[in-house]
């Protein structure tokens, strides 16, 4: 659907009205002023047009808003034949056209014309966060730092999320790369970390290398995600940390309360030693692996998510762990928050 809109600006050099001099006005002052306020009240209606019927190089027909009190709009019509010395016509509504300048000379509308696409009236377009893919990393003897590869093929303004788990107490020491915000460091005793950073893509390639003071194990993983909203990208956050249970199978990751709909939850937990089974119930894993190396001194992380179709509280949920006891951890849930609508 487009609408056809005129350009009044400029109209007295886009448009030529040119008339003789008539019996009674002997002057071209008078010519000039007849011009000029035939050109004037072409202007001031086609400024209050509404729709276009009609629209040639010597022709125009168009509606303007109600004029006479009876509720309806008026159609009113400009035209010439395109002979020299021939009148410029107007007609207002069903009545007989009349003439409103003679002995025209010249009268060109093309030069006015430009086409608009009208904006979709339809009902917005809503969005959900979209988990696209992951790339990871492991450091399966001591070291200072983890490089995690960019996930390939990732577009400008996609989010990444960055997870890295650490062995030990180093979590809270740890820099990132240029361009990452940190979301935070969580800490599990002097058992096990986990450190949670963000950044919207923005010409990526190559790889990201984080570093700590002490070394230790470690895993990441880069998480990307599409139509995110950029100006708030997170709607909700909740962090926990367990120490060692003697009877549980499960490790916990807190609940969230949303304030917007299509949220995508997002479960993070980073665990000390090797042994996460399974992802929490209806939660599609995108990760669930370890640092390597001896699995009693080896760390775990896992990453899963689900979309929440409407804002309000979501639950906590276990990741659930190979054999009592069940190891230290830390946990983060966040809530992404879609692109608004559009």
């Amino acid at each position: 659907m487009v609408s056809v809109g005129i350009l009044v600006a400029g109209l007295a050099s886009a448009m030529m009205l040119t008339l003789k001099t008539l019996p009674t006005d002997a002057t071209a002052g008078a010519e000039n002023n007849r011009a000029s306020r035939v050109l004037s009240q072409l202007a001031d209606d086609l400024q209050h047009a509404t729709n276009f019927t009609e629209q040639t190089a010597s022709a125009v027909t168009f509606t303007v808003p109600d004029r006479d009190g009876d509720g309806k709009v008026e159609t009113l019509r400009y035209s010439w034949n395109g002979t020299p010395g021939q009148s410029l016509q107007y007609r207002y509504n069903t009545t007989a056209a009349v003439d409103i300048a003679a002995n025209v000379q010249a009268f060109n509308l093309a030069k006015l014309n430009r086409t608009i696409a009208a904006a979709y009236a339809g009902p917005p377009t809503t969005y959900s966060v979209l988990y696209e893919t992951f790339t990871e990393a492991k450091v399966g003897t001591d070291n200072t730092q983890i490089t995690i590869p960019v996930p390939a093929g990732t577009l400008d303004n996609r989010l990444l999320i960055a997870l890295i788990a650490t062995d030990g107490s180093v979590a809270p020491t740890m820099v990132a790369p240029a361009g990452w915000n940190s979301l935070g460091s969580l800490l599990s005793g002097s058992a096990v970390g986990m450190n949670l950073y963000w950044k919207f893509a923005s010409g990526e390639s190559g790889n990201y290398t984080f570093t700590w003071t002490g070394a230790e194990r470690a895993y990441g993983c880069i998480m990307r995600f599409n139509q995110v909203n950029p100006a708030a990208p997170f709607n909700a956050s909740a962090t926990s940390t367990q120490g060692t249970s003697l009877l549980s199978l499960t490790l916990p990751t807190p609940g969230v309360t949303t304030t917007v709909d299509n949220c995508m939850i997002l479960r993070l937990i980073a665990v000390n030693g090797s042994g996460i089974a399974t992802a929490p119930l209806l939660q599609t894993a995108i990760t669930i692996d370890s640092s390597g190396g001896a699995a009693s001194v080896a760390v775990s992380a896992g990453a899963a998510y689900a979309n929440q179709a409407n804002a309000g509280n979501v639950a906590g949920a276990s990741y659930v762990w190979v054999s009592i006891p069940c190891p230290e951890s830390a946990s983060w849930t966040l809530a992404i928050a879609p692109a608004p609508p559009d």
